[in-house]
């Protein structure tokens, strides 16, 4: 039996139409995994709150939280969290509710700020 060569143009050529095609399905895949998956906003407030809440029992001196890291995590708030609902809190609204609002409407601050939080309390642990 007679072996059939195949030109090493067209070899090259048929190799690289496999490779695309395999980059193509890969991301394509990887695209709709990372489109699929989206954190509950129950989840989201959770770790908010935690975050929070894990501020006033940091293992350090009552007084270096209120007069020092509060006030350095209400002047970060300003910044990369703008429009976190802090007067509508105070004045005694439903606070898992504002906070849900500005999960949904503001991502990003959200993603910023809880990161912050988390950061902050992991250093004085």
């Amino acid at each position: 039996m007679r072996e059939t060569k195949i030109p090493t143009t067209m070899r090259s050529l048929m190799l690289t139409a496999l490779v695309l095609f395999s980059i193509c399905n890969i991301s394509s895949v990887v695209a709709q995994s990372s489109q699929g998956y989206e954190i509950p906003l129950e989840r989201k407030l959770t770790r908010i709150q935690n975050a929070e809440n894990d501020l006033y029992r940091l293992p350090v001196d009552k007084m270096l939280i209120r007069n020092t890291i509060l006030p350095e995590v209400e002047a970060k708030k300003l910044e990369i969290a703008p429009n976190y609902p802090t007067d509508a809190i105070r004045l005694g609204g439903n606070k898992a509710e504002l906070l849900s609002n500005w999960i949904n409407t503001y991502p990003s601050e959200y993603d910023s700020f809880v990161l912050y939080l988390e950061i902050l309390i992991r250093s004085y642990l």
